[in-house]
């Protein structure tokens, strides 16, 4: 579970990464047809491409933080074993849809690849004519690293459904509660505090050995 909790990791930073680079040639393709009265083709379409592959990358680290967002008006005055009962109901059907879409995510790319008989890959109706199985393979391997993380994350729970150990099954795929939203919040900004501190510490003996 460990290497899964580590690709995951990896795959939302990258998301994130492509994401910010997504705006960013929007944000620059804006300012240019502003300033020059000119466009730079194909920011929209790569754009477009980058967002769709960072969501995928991202969702395995959503399951794994339970940051997909529940509506859970009624949730919390269920009965404990009732409210894990439908932890993993939900952790099912959210997992099986994702499921679904990497499935027909594979079909979609695997055509896209073009048949053995030299018909060749597909391409955008687009002026930078994108083989489209290049921006699909990626978005590809991002579901089917939400798929093994599914698995991996169903196993656990209904584990622990099984034993009746309803703290893990919560950890495991239950509603985040104010609590650890808040907990969370203050542990980063603990962390970023820390880092501020230890930057201007080192500032300050860098200051005072160039004095020196």
């Amino acid at each position: 579970m460990s290497g899964i909790r580590w690709l995951a990791r990896g795959g939302i930073y990258c998301g994130g990464l492509m994401i910010i680079v997504g705006a960013l040639l929007v944000t620059f393709d804006v300012v240019i047809r502003a300033v020059a009265g000119k466009s730079m083709k194909g920011a929209d379409e790569l754009s477009g491409y980058l967002f769709g592959v960072g969501v995928a990358w991202s969702l395995a680290s959503n399951l794994l933080s339970r940051s997909n967002v529940r509506v859970d008006f009624a949730y919390a005055m269920l009965p404990k074993p009732l409210q894990a009962v439908l932890d993993v109901l939900g952790l099912l059907l959210f997992g099986s849809f994702f499921t679904l879409v990497a499935y027909h995510a594979y079909i979609l790319t695997e055509g896209s690849y073009g048949s053995l008989d030299g018909s060749g890959w597909s391409q955008a109706v687009s002026p930078m004519k994108t083989p489209l199985a290049i921006p699909q393979t990626f978005w590809l391997v991002g579901l089917c690293l939400f798929v093994v993380t599914f698995v991996a994350v169903t196993v656990q729970a209904l584990a622990a459904l099984a034993r009746r150990d309803l703290e893990a099954v919560n950890r495991i795929c239950g509603a985040r509660t104010i609590e650890e939203e808040v907990a969370e919040s203050v542990g980063f900004a603990e962390h970023e505090l820390t880092e501020e501190r230890h930057m201007a510490e080192q500032e300050r003996l860098a200051q005072a050995h160039r004095k020196g």
